[in-house]
C-alpha cells in the first residue's frame, strides 16, 4: 500500500478541523431543527407535501449530529470512541446521507407532481417517496454491518466511513452501486424539476391551497436549491467513490479524507436558509424563533417576488 502523498496532520491542523466540524454541527442541527418546528408548527406548506421537507430536514440532522463525535476527536488528533462507535457513528451518519440525497431528488419529483393538482394530498405519493428514500437509506447505512462494504476509520483518523483501499468485488459494488444511484436519482430530477418549472408558467400558480405561505414558483426553486445543495455537498464522496474503484491500492491523503465529510456537513447549515431567503413569512418566523421578539407574518403571502 503506498504512503498518503500528503503525510499526517499536525495537532494544529487536527483542532482546526475541529473548529468546522463544531461550527457545522451547531448551525446545522439547531437550524434543521428550527425549520422542522416551523414546518410542524406553523404549516406554511400544507397537507402531505410537507412531509418531504421535514424527512429532508430530519436527515440532513443525522449527517450533521456526527460533528461532535469527529469534532470532539480531532481535537485530540485521533478517534476517541473505539470500534463500536466507528460503527455507530457510520451508520448514523450514512442513513442520513443516503437519505438527504435521496429525498432532494424526491422533493422535485413531488413538485411535477403535486403542481396543479388538488388532490395530490388525498394519495399516498408523499408518503411513497418518503418512504423509498428511506429504505435506500438504511439499505446503503446497513451493508457494512452486514458486510457489504465496511465502516472503518479514515486516514485523518478522526472520522469513520466507508472503506477505500480493499479491492474485492463486496467494496467494490458499494462504490459502483452509490455511483449508479446518483447519477439516475440527478437526472431524474432535473428532468421533474424543469417540468414543474416550465409547467407553473402556464399554471400560473394554480391549486395553491389559500393558507400555505409558498407559492409553486417558490416552492420549484426550493425544490430545485435543496437538490443542488446536497449534490454540491455530497460530490466530494461522489468523486472518491470512483476514486476508490479505480485506484484502490492508493491510500488518501488525510486532507483528502477530511474533505467529504466536511463538506456534506457543513452543506446542511444552508438548508434552511433556501426557505428563509424563498418567503418572507417564514424568514420572519424564521428570525422570530431564532432571535425572540414578535412574530410579523401578516405580510409575506405567496408573491414571486418573495
Amino acid at each position: 500500500m503506498k504512503e498518503p502523498a500528503g503525510g499526517d496532520f499536525t495537532l494544529f491542523e487536527h483542532r482546526t478541523v475541529a473548529l468546522l466540524y463544531f461550527t457545522a454541527g451547531l448551525l446545522g442541527v439547531f437550524g434543521n431543527a428550527v425549520l422542522i418546528r416551523i414546518l410542524s408548527r406553523d404549516k406554511p406548506i400544507s397537507g402531505s407535501r410537507a412531509r418531504l421537507h421535514v424527512h429532508f430536514a430530519f436527515a440532513n440532522i443525522l449527517v450533521v449530529v456526527g460533528c461532535f463525535f469527529s469534532g470532539l476527536s480531532s481535537v485530540f488528533g485521533k478517534w476517541l470512541f473505539g470500534p463500536t462507535g466507528c460503527q455507530v457513528y457510520g451508520t448514523v451518519t450514512y442513513t442520513g446521507g443516503m437519505a438527504a440525497t435521496s429525498l432532494g431528488p424526491a422533493l422535485c419529483v413531488q413538485r411535477y407532481l403535486a403542481q396543479g393538482n388538488p388532490k395530490y394530498d388525498q394519495g399516498g405519493a408523499s408518503g411513497a417517496l418518503s418512504l423509498l428514500s428511506w429504505m435506500y437509506a438504511l439499505i446503503i447505512a446497513a451493508g457494512p454491518l452486514l458486510g457489504w462494504n465496511s465502516y472503518s476509520a479514515e486516514s485523518a483518523g478522526t472520522a469513520c466511513g466507508l472503506e477505500w483501499q480493499v479491492a474485492d468485488w463486496s467494496h467494490h459494488s458499494m462504490f459502483f452501486v452509490l455511483v449508479l444511484v446518483s447519477c439516475g436519482l440527478l437526472f431524474f430530477a432535473t428532468m421533474y424539476a424543469r417540468a414543474a418549472i416550465y409547467g407553473n408558467a402556464a399554471l400560473k400558480d394554480a391549486c395553491v391551497p389559500s393558507g400555505d405561505w409558498f407559492s409553486n414558483y417558490q416552492l420549484n426553486w426550493i425544490a430545485v436549491a435543496n437538490m443542488a445543495i446536497t449534490g454540491l455537498g455530497f460530490t466530494p464522496y461522489f468523486y472518491f467513490a470512483l476514486w476508490a474503484l479505480k485506484y484502490p491500492d492508493v491510500q488518501m491523503t488525510a486532507l483528502a479524507s477530511v474533505l467529504p465529510p466536511l463538506a456534506a456537513k457543513i452543506s446542511t447549515v444552508f438548508v434552511p436558509l433556501v426557505y428563509v431567503v424563498a418567503n418572507r413569512k417564514f424568514r420572519n418566523a424564521f428570525t422570530s424563533m431564532v432571535f425572540g421578539g414578535q412574530e410579523d407574518t401578516a405580510s409575506g403571502g405567496r408573491r414571486k417576488s418573495e
